[in-house]
């Protein structure tokens, strides 16, 4: 735990994850008052309805899945 990681910690994982609302408390009732569950339902449909790009290479995916016996999709 370097004095780095614990100086920008809070900013970083609370504020910097797009669930905080930063926002004054009558903007966040006029925009509904949504909650920070609803907010994360949200990022991870709209997650989920991009189209999937692999991010490792095709055959390196096929060998790790062939020594490892890896049968899923």
């Amino acid at each position: 735990m370097s004095d780095h990681t614990l100086k920008h910690m809070r900013s970083e994982y609370f504020e910097g994850n797009g669930l905080s609302d930063k926002g004054l408390r009558r903007q966040w009732e006029e925009l509904g008052s949504q909650s920070t569950r609803e907010r994360a339902r949200e990022m991870a449909r709209a997650i989920l309805q991009q189209p999937f790009e692999p991010k490792v290479i095709e055959a390196i995916e096929q060998e790790i899945r062939n020594q490892f016996h890896i049968f899923l999709p």
